[in-house]
This record gives structure tokens, sequence and C-alpha cells, in this order.
């Protein structure tokens, strides 16, 4: 294990383009690093997200597309999130495991969108105040005032692809135009939702 792993936080509920590339983002970034993509649980989509059971995409098919998407060379895939025993995907406990399993200094990846809510997360200001984060943004990027105390932990990395969301994609699939965003997904993610009927409801 490299001395930093990088977690890249997410729901890929369903893999994009846009995920693919925070990966490479984060490898060049940090080629010394090992860089870890983490879907999110049912729980969190159901719970955190407000999403029913038919708007999600089952967690091992999310591992398993973005397994095949990903470039084992520059990043792996993790399902912790989806075992009770290692997890309970709050992002502090999954931080904390991955953190004592692997002796690494754990770095979390994830979208400016989340900025504003982090301090509501389950100890979200522990959480900015122990660990580094990359965040994919826009521009410049900015914290929220209640997290200003804490810019050294936060490196804002500019990101070109936030136009494309998944979303979007699940929106067009369930109205018939999936080829209208193909362009937006890995070529394993759009052929297994142009392959499977009521994957999305």
């Amino acid at each position: 294990m490299n001395k930093e792993l990088i977690l890249i936080l997410g729901s890929f509920n369903p893999p994009t383009v846009a995920h693919v590339a925070m990966g490479r983002v984060l490898h060049d970034r940090f080629p010394s690093a090992s860089v870890l993509y983490l879907p999110s649980n049912e729980r969190y989509l159901t719970g955190w997200k407000g999403l029913n059971a038919g708007q999600m995409m089952p967690m091992e098919d999310r591992v398993r597309l973005l397994s095949g998407a990903v470039d084992p060379a520059y990043a792996g895939v993790s399902d912790a999130e989806g075992d009770a025993e290692k997890t309970d995907g709050r992002t502090w406990n999954t931080a904390e495991y991955f953190r004592e399993s692997t002796g690494a200094e754990v770095i979390l990846a994830l979208g400016a969108d989340n900025l504003p809510k982090l301090s509501r997360w389950y100890k979200g200001r522990e959480l900015a105040e122990k660990y580094r984060f990359a965040v994919f943004c826009r521009g410049t990027g900015s914290l929220p005032a209640e997290l200003s105390v804490y810019k050294e932990h936060f490196l804002f990395l500019p990101f070109s692809y936030e136009d494309i969301s998944s979303s979007q994609v699940r929106k067009a699939y369930v109205e018939g135009r999936l080829s209208e965003v193909r362009s937006q997904l890995p070529e394993n993610v759009y052929l297994y939702l142009s392959q499977n009927s009521g994957v999305y409801l």
C-alpha cells in the first residue's frame, strides 16, 4: 500500500465519464498515491440522497461497471461500503476503517457541491479537521465559512466535467433517450443500460 490513499466518494449511479476522469486527475496530481473508488451503499442512497429502490442501480453492478471502466493502472474499486463489518457507509467511519486497516494517510475526494453539506455529515467538522480533501470544482473553488479554519486541508482541483450528471443519465434512460447521453457514459456502462430494461424505473 502506498503512503497516501485517496478515496473517491460517490453514488456512481450510474458511473459516468466524469467519474472515470476523476481517477485520472487524482493519479496525475498524486502519482505516488493509491486511488480507490468507493460506491455508496443503498442505505446512503435512500436515506441521504432520498432515492427509492427504482432509482438505484444495485451496488454490485455499480462496483462491477466502475471496475470495467477504470484503468487499473491508476485506480481500483472497492465494495467496502457494502460490507457492514467494515463500515456502515458514513464517511467518517469509512475513512477511519481505511486509515486503520492500511496504515496509509487517507485523502477524501469529492465534488465541490458537497462542501456546503459537509459540516452536517456525521462528524463532519471532525472530518475536516483530521483529513485532507481533494475537491473537484469549476474555477478556483471556495469553502463555506464554517470550514474556513481548515482551509489548509482542502485542495481544489479544476474539473471540466461538471455538466455531466448521473441524474440526467437516469432521466434520459427512463424517457427512452439513452442514446442522447451516450457520450457521458463509459462504453461498458452504456451497453449495460442499453441491454437491460428496468434498471431505473
